[in-house]
């Protein structure tokens, strides 16, 4: 769980740097805390280890856009 948050945080956190120098930065915060509430229910709601990787997988992509900020 822990190395699919590491590898999408080091994933997202480069293209979300290039895309929020010509987008905004405000954006990637929004969608970054959308995204970490999707994370957080799919973690909640999950019934096996697979979800909970791909909750953990999301949760990597929002916190790659939160360091942004």
């Amino acid at each position: 769980m822990l190395s699919a948050s590491t590898v999408s945080t080091s994933i997202a956190l480069p293209l979300s740097g290039g895309f929020s120098d010509v987008f905004g930065r405000r954006w990637f915060v929004l969608i970054g805390c959308v995204t970490g509430i999707i994370a957080s229910i799919i973690c909640i709601v999950a019934t096996s280890d697979a979800v909970i990787i791909v909750g953990s997988l999301i949760g990597g992509l929002q916190a790659g856009s939160q360091q942004l900020a």
